[in-house]
């Protein structure tokens, strides 16, 4: 077992360095440095946040973040909850500008909400947490249509070839055993087939 030379992992944390490219350039353990570092008060620059702004192609941002959903005033989903987050916000201000900053922020998050009920925009991005379910009610439209699709498809199958099994309909369709008996029963319990 090779022993990490104490001198070489002081000009590694010194150089900037984290644990892990120390072990790689010096082939010894991470226990090793662990407890060199320990043994000594050494600091070595976090792997997880120097890779991290690397990845990212800059640093962190240190400043104020951009306001998330949760943190948004009109989140609510209900005009009544927007309306008395709106007045709340209208009680604690005394500047005129600012009620009148709030007021316009207020009529202009209503008029887009508005626009995407009626179809004419995307949702607001502070409001991205319906996207996802707006994506999961389409996959769930789609699924609906293509199973609607093979349902008819398998029903003119049945059709033209007349007497046939699960298995025969699967291996005409190109579908598995279990994907066509679960259309069947689909079908049988609609009433469109009888047994």
């Amino acid at each position: 077992m090779k022993i990490a030379p104490v001198d070489k992992v002081i000009d590694a944390a010194g150089m900037g360095l984290s644990m892990a490219e120390t072990c790689r350039l010096l082939d010894v353990s991470r226990t090793q440095i662990r407890n060199i570092a320990n043994k000594y008060g050494i600091k070595f620059v976090s792997g997880h946040a120097k890779h991290g702004a690397e990845m990212r192609g800059k640093p962190r941002p240190t400043g104020e973040q951009p306001m998330k959903s949760k943190r948004d005033p009109y989140a609510a989903k209900t005009e009544a909850y927007r309306r008395a987050a709106f007045k709340k916000l209208m009680s604690k201000e005394t500047d005129r500008q600012i009620k009148m900053e709030i007021t316009y922020g207020y009529c202009l998050y209503e008029f887009e909400l508005t626009q995407h009920r009626k179809k004419r925009r995307p949702s607001l991005p502070c409001r991205s947490y319906n996207a996802g379910l707006e994506a999961k009610q389409e996959a769930v439209r789609r699924q609906q249509e293509q199973r609607a699709e093979r349902m008819e498809q398998l029903i003119s199958d049945v059709q033209s070839i007349q007497p046939a099994t699960a298995a025969d309909l699967a291996k005409h369709m190109g579908y598995n055993l279990k994907s066509v008996t679960s259309l069947l029963q689909r079908i049988y319990m609609s009433g469109r087939f009888e047994r």
